[in-house]
């Protein structure tokens, strides 16, 4: 019978099987490889632990860690700076439902932010008003963009889906005109 003290080479961290603080170095050095290399969209990590035989040990939903080695590559690391649609997009877009009549409230703004949203827009209410503001326009615009505007309507359901949709969903008719006509005008654009 072999006992542990008569293998020192069998005793944890001195055999070839690396020690449980080394594999947890190792993965962390995985993840931080992963996060660098695709990084996550949603912000949400979900890392499940198991031990040697598959039996799971604890499950963690978000893991905060930091390594000299992952923030240095990751400082230089290019960041996404483009915004979707484009604003010149829908600037030109704007300008153009204005000129055609199609403005009707402050409200507008509520359609305009739902239509960004369709076209890939991500960020909240409070971020959009601050964007318009700095957005190329050439044109007095009738209303000003301004958080209760676009908050409101957009809350209540009436803008969920396509316009197409919006009308029966009791939608003002003008909203689903300016939504069709700005989407309309963005596509151009695309094409």
């Amino acid at each position: 019978m072999s006992l542990k003290e008569d293998n020192p080479g069998n005793q944890e961290g001195l055999s070839r099987e690396p020690s449980p603080s080394e594999i947890i170095s190792q993965m962390v050095d995985k993840l931080g490889e992963l996060l660098h290399d695709h990084p996550n969209k949603n912000g949400n990590i979900t890392i499940n632990y198991y031990n040697s035989v598959g039996q799971r040990i604890d499950s963690v939903t978000t893991q905060n860690f930091s390594s000299d080695k992952w923030f240095k590559t990751s400082y230089h690391a290019p960041t996404e700076n483009t915004q979707r649609p484009a604003p010149e997009t829908v600037v030109r877009a704007i300008e153009k439902t204005v000129s055609n009549g199609l403005w009707f409230a402050s409200t507008s703004w509520a359609v305009v932010y739902r239509v960004c949203q369709i076209k890939g827009y991500k960020k909240g209410f409070s971020q959009f008003v601050r964007d318009v503001s700095t957005w190329p326009f050439t044109v007095k615009l009738p209303f000003e963009c301004k958080f209760d505007a676009i908050q409101k309507p957009v809350t209540s359901g009436k803008l969920d889906g396509m316009p197409n949709s919006w009308g029966s969903q009791g939608a003002h008719e003008q909203m689903v005109k300016l939504g069709k006509a700005l989407l309309e005008e963005m596509e151009k654009d695309e094409q």
